[in-house]
């Protein structure tokens, strides 16, 4: 307001007409109006500007972020040990009239207590980071030892087989290496009560995730039990599928329905239903390599799949349907043979029954999108036209790679098994596998 009197004063002093007064104070005033908002208008894009800047560095730096963590390798170990429950262990003890007599040693627990700290302690100087038990007594008596020895460094996760039952499963982690996700069991609920827990781990050092599955199957005495068996192990591994599934839909559930979307722009027939980690439908099955599937394969990497057990029994249509899945042998993969003695049953015969399976599948997206969309003419021309670099889908990248297997004592031939004066722990051999996951 001062500057506009002041050049009002200074023109009346020039004694011009009031029109052309009226048109030099109308420029000054607009001229004025345009450097201010020309000014405005820079100081609000160099702030724009700012916040685009910090979003771009904040970008660039988490992309940098998931480099680096997928460049590390997780180096961990895992064993599995079928520790003979005391309920089960025969010993021989002498009775008040002189004579020996069978009893079990969950009766005396000045035999299955120190037994018990003795598993435990042996397994824990393993090192490893994932230890999968079989055959615990779970019970108010032994499961506070289990877990006294096992100490506060890992997280139990523990499941006892159904109705009169005694034992069960126990899947301890390390808390320093891995994070617990989610954590599922099944029950067979076929006479013989066998059950089968789910571990779905996140590494801590790049982020990498694994699913760790533990079962102990039926012994084979007869047709009856060998045809349960298998039963057990087809159920096992649909379940662990279906589940693999699920947590890889969860995660790509906005890609898939971008693809969707893309196919459904002319087509509004079908409908993205909600994703959950609970739907187990059979529908929803990705079909694994080996498998013949369609002509148009697209293939992402899912999650590593780590199985473990005592699996009771030797080569057989069981493990043809293990290998079938897509599994593979580490103490195979490692030592180019197999162990002849992991197992000496009550009949005394040594056998091949403790194993840890590892598989990398990999997901075919046609079958995934075909079974959401109803026509297929559609998905046939998309999938064709569009390369697999450019599918909106997260990539894991993470693959387990196996670099050393052996059986515990590592000092003790695996071709037969030890005398009782060398391992007399069990009648299982613990296995143990160090590997990467990169």
């Amino acid at each position: 307001m001062l500057k506009k009197i002041q050049v009002i004063s200074k023109l009346q002093k020039t004694k011009l007409p009031q029109k052309t007064i009226k048109l030099i104070l109308r420029t000054t005033i607009t001229r004025n109006i345009t450097i201010t908002r020309t000014k405005e208008r820079e100081i609000t894009s160099q702030k724009t500007s700012q916040k685009i800047s910090q979003k771009t560095s904040q970008k660039i730096i988490k992309k940098k972020q998931i480099k680096e963590m997928e460049t590390k390798k997780t180096k961990f170990r895992i064993a599995t040990f079928n520790v003979l429950a005391p309920a089960y262990k025969r010993v021989y003890k002498k009775a008040f009239d002189g004579n020996t007599y069978k009893f079990r040693e969950g009766l005396f627990p000045e035999l299955w207590i120190p037994r018990t700290k003795n598993v435990i302690q042996f397994i824990k100087n393993s090192k490893s980071d994932i230890i999968c038990l079989q055959e615990c007594w779970l019970n108010k008596k032994s499961e506070p030892v289990i877990l006294n020895e096992m100490g506060t460094d890992f997280i139990a996760v523990k499941k006892k087989r159904t109705k009169h039952k005694q034992d069960g499963l126990m899947t301890f982690i390390k808390k320093s290496k891995f994070d617990l996700i989610a954590y599922y069991f099944l029950e067979f609920n076929d006479g013989d009560e066998r059950v089968i827990t789910l571990c779905h781990l996140r590494s801590k050092q790049n982020g990498s995730e694994v699913i760790v599955a533990n079962t102990h199957l039926t012994f084979p005495h007869g047709i009856y039990e060998k045809k349960l068996r298998l039963n057990q192990i087809k159920r096992s591994l649909s379940w662990i599928n279906d589940y693999h599934f699920s947590a890889v839909y969860q995660k790509s559930s906005k890609q898939i329905s971008t693809i969707i979307t893309k196919i459904n722009q002319k087509l509004k027939q079908f409908s993205i239903p909600k994703p959950t980690r609970y739907n187990y439908n059979s529908n929803y099955r990705h079909k694994t390599v080996g498998i013949k599937t369609k002509q148009i394969n697209k293939f992402i990497d899912g999650i590593p799949i780590i199985f473990v057990g005592d699996f009771n029994g030797s080569y057989d249509s069981v493990y043809d349907s293990i290998f079938r899945f897509g599994f593979r042998s580490s103490f195979f993969e490692c030592n180019k043979r197999d162990p002849l003695a992991t197992h000496i049953n009550h009949l005394r015969e040594e056998t091949n029954v403790d194993h840890i399976f590892f598989h990398n599948p990999q997901l075919d997206i046609y079958s995934i999108i075909s079974h959401l969309v109803k026509n297929k003419s559609i998905i046939r021309d998309y999938f064709s036209n569009y390369s697999l670099k450019n599918l909106p889908f997260k990539k894991y990248r993470f693959k387990i790679s196996p670099k050393f297997s052996s059986l515990l004592p590592q000092d003790l031939s695996d071709n037969e098994f030890p005398s009782v004066s060398k391992f007399s722990l069990s009648d299982h051999r613990p296995e143990s596998l160090r590997l990467y996951n990169d």
